[in-house]
């Protein structure tokens, strides 16, 4: 019966599922062998939580949600696995096209460049595809053509699919493939700024959403209970935080994907971890938890922004760096003699320790330099492919360096386009603050709503900053709103 009731249901979601699961390469017979587990441990919750809801109403919302969540999770988690995988192919398709460009000079396919990345330790989306690519051909004994055309219509949505498209017209109609290499980085660019804008605008209209509902929603109900009630109800005022995950996760899923790699030894967090107990402590004891939180999370986020400035660095450095390996290749060097040139002629450039590494480890296929910023490190990748190759064109630095300027100029913008939220999150503080002066003739606990303000700042300053640097450890915005609302806290809300 249980079995019927598994199967009946499992076939219900196989065509979503499937769908997803070609993309991302995983197997749904393992999702349906597993789904007889999901629906007994939903009916377990149901019954605990109903249970439990006779004693807590709470654990009514609980009831509905925890079971549904736990069948449908998988959906939901293979959804989220495919828009990760479509993010970052996406990401990586300007230097992966760059590399097709190289690669369709020499005369090589489509199906060659992209079996030639397989195993890439920095194009892991491209490597993926080329994994599944190269297990469509094998399994189903079809030619590479009708393999990308297979490929091309699961990924119709995303720019790999037209990419797929255009080049397999090239090969039937015989048109040259390093130009359509080239046609094809010019529509990637320009879709890449189409992203950007679309991503400028979504962040526009919820930004609307969230001043109204984690700063505006505070504020009334914050009023109307000090008016009506002389009291404060907390479950009222932590309800709208608990839809707080939601607006992260809307975030994340149509933001473009961050070029920072940060990556830290133990050691080096340590002395910050100390530094943010040492100053969290006296908060806690003083009863302000949230207060405690906020500026723990200064301290904590100073390293990576020490990180995100020097990846910042190396991007704007890489279009520089690669017109001087044009001009040098144009007079005759080899890549090696030009980066060793490039290398004698740094004094204390951030880009020379890299640059000292790469050139040991140029010839080393499997090796790859692990800075802070993705994009340097998938443009050396680049031209380590170029000196394995043999091949040395000054057109291609060019190319590169135009590419990676246009990413660079688009970033800036999107930056300057979003430094409103920067703004807004400082400003929190200072409006939930006194804009609670009008009920100072009220008597109520003040350090309780001084942590309830501060949980609420916290949210939006979490949220913006994730809206604007695309990453929640922007040491700036953290420092100045936690200084603010540290500031003003010393002013009584209650006279």
């Amino acid at each position: 019966m249980l079995e019927a009731i598994t199967s009946r249901i499992c076939n219900l979601f196989s065509k979503k599922l499937n769908e997803d699961m070609k993309i991302t390469g995983n197997d749904i017979n393992n999702y349906c062998k597993k789904f007889d587990k999901y629906l007994i441990l939903s009916i377990i919750t149901v019954s605990i939580s109903l249970f439990l809801s006779f004693m807590v109403e709470l654990i009514f919302l609980f009831t509905l949600i925890l079971p549904l969540f736990i069948i449908f999770h998988p959906i939901l988690l293979e959804k989220s696995k495919k828009e990760e995988l479509i993010k970052e192919i996406e990401k990586e398709i300007p230097i992966f096209v760059t590399l097709l460009y190289i690669d369709s000079i020499l005369g090589k396919s489509l199906y060659q460049c992209i079996e030639s990345i397989k195993g890439s330790k920095i194009l892991k989306g491209i490597s993926k595809e080329a994994v599944l690519l190269e297990k469509s051909v094998k399994l189903n004994g079809i030619s590479t053509s009708r393999a990308i055309v297979n490929r091309s219509r699961l990924h119709k949505r995303n720019i790999l699919g037209s990419i797929y498209s255009d080049f397999i017209d090239s090969e039937s109609i015989g048109v040259s493939l390093s130009l359509r290499a080239r046609q094809t980085l010019e529509k990637v660019m320009n879709r890449l700024k189409e992203n950007y804008s679309t991503y400028i605008q979504r962040s526009s209209d919820l930004s609307e959403i969230l001043f109204s509902f984690f700063l505006l929603l505070p504020i009334m109900l914050i009023s109307f209970q000090l008016a009506f009630n002389n009291g404060l109800n907390v479950t009222q005022l932590i309800a709208p935080l608990l839809v707080s995950p939601l607006f992260y996760f809307a975030i994340t899923s149509f933001q473009p994907s961050s070029d920072y790699l940060i990556k830290f030894k133990l050691r080096e967090f340590i002395p910050f971890f100390a530094l943010s107990i040492g100053f969290a402590i006296p908060l806690l004891v003083l009863g302000y938890p949230v207060y405690a939180i906020m500026l723990a999370m200064v301290f904590l986020s100073f390293p990576f922004y020490l990180q995100m400035r020097k990846a910042d660095s190396l991007m704007e450095k890489l279009p520089s760096l690669l017109d001087r390996l044009s001009d040098y290749t144009r007079v005759g060097y080899s890549l090696r003699g030009s980066i060793l040139r490039i290398i004698e002629s740094s004094s204390n450039d951030i880009t020379k320790d890299y640059l000292i590494s790469f050139v040991k480890t140029l010839d080393k296929k499997d090796e790859f330099i692990c800075s802070p910023s993705w994009t340097f490190n998938a443009f050396l990748e680049a031209l380590r492919r170029i000196n394995i190759l043999g091949f040395i064109d000054e057109k291609v630095f060019i190319e590169m360096s135009s590419t990676v300027q246009d990413i660079l100029n688009m970033r800036n913008s999107m930056k300057r386009n979003l430094q409103l939220f920067t703004f807004i999150s400082v400003l929190t503080p200072l409006i939930l603050h006194f804009s609670l002066y009008s009920f100072s003739f009220l008597n109520f606990n003040s350090k309780f709503l001084l942590n309830v303000i501060g949980i609420y700042v916290l949210t939006l300053e979490i949220l913006y900053s994730k809206i604007s640097r695309l990453t929640i450890f922007n040491f700036p915005l953290l420092l100045v709103t936690t200084v603010t609302t540290l500031i003003v806290s010393f002013i009584p809300l209650s006279l």
